[in-house]
């Protein structure tokens, strides 16, 4: 799968180096831009973690000014076999879906390099689930969730490759409120199950993380 997306990311690159050979658009002409997050390739090469796959589309509104229209997804399913597990274990699975959905401004500094800045209005939902055995028998049940929106004013910098293609990072500030849920049970009843609701909010400074590859059409 690694291979798979290092592939198709070398792949656009020599399609849009070939693009720039035959044709030479101003930078103005083009009115959508396409792109997404490297994170999730960089960070599952070089680290065990995991990060979300992000999608971003723009369209263009002014030659400086775009629509911002994304996604961000991510699962996680870990399934053991008991079999092969020592006596305590789990399964979990745990997935998360926000849609992004924003205003961008550009201020071009050079021929290379542009600065933008806006904001995003996020909505999102999140869940984890976890089922805890004990000698292969099933010993608890927990399950969280939590539904929200986010409201999120950005600042970033952009590098243009060539005229069709370019790299970015932004870091940016979060106001975010969640409608959480967490529910846990023990099968062998020897302590109460809990079901819980509750609000959340949370200010957050996010700095820069990971690079967007962004293709113009």
């Amino acid at each position: 799968m690694k291979k798979l997306l290092l592939l198709s990311l070398l792949g656009m690159l020599c399609i849009s180096l070939a693009f720039a050979q035959e044709e030479k658009p101003t930078e103005g002409s083009f009115r959508q831009d396409i792109g997404f997050n490297t994170i999730f390739i960089l960070q599952g090469i070089f680290q065990s973690g995991y990060a979300p796959f992000s999608l971003m589309y723009k369209k263009y509104t002014s030659e400086n000014h775009a629509i911002r229209f994304g996604a961000d997804v991510f699962f996680n399913i870990d399934d053991n076999d008991a079999n092969s597990s020592p006596s305590y274990y789990s399964n979990s699975s745990a997935a998360s879906v926000a849609f992004v959905i924003g205003k961008e401004f550009q201020k071009p500094i050079e021929k290379r390099w542009t600065w933008y800045y806006g904001g995003d209005l996020v909505p999102f939902f999140s869940f984890n689930n976890q089922d805890f055995f004990q000698d292969g028998i099933p010993y608890s049940e927990s399950e969280y969730s939590n539904i929200g929106l986010s409201i999120r004013p950005f600042l970033g910098i952009r590098f243009n490759i060539n005229p069709r293609l370019y790299l970015s990072a932004e870091a940016n500030v979060a106001l975010r409120y969640a409608r959480t849920k967490s529910y846990q049970i023990y099968t062998n009843n020897v302590q109460p199950e809990r079901d819980l609701n509750g609000n959340n909010l949370s200010f957050s400074l996010n700095p820069a993380s990971g690079l967007f590859l962004f293709y113009r059409f």
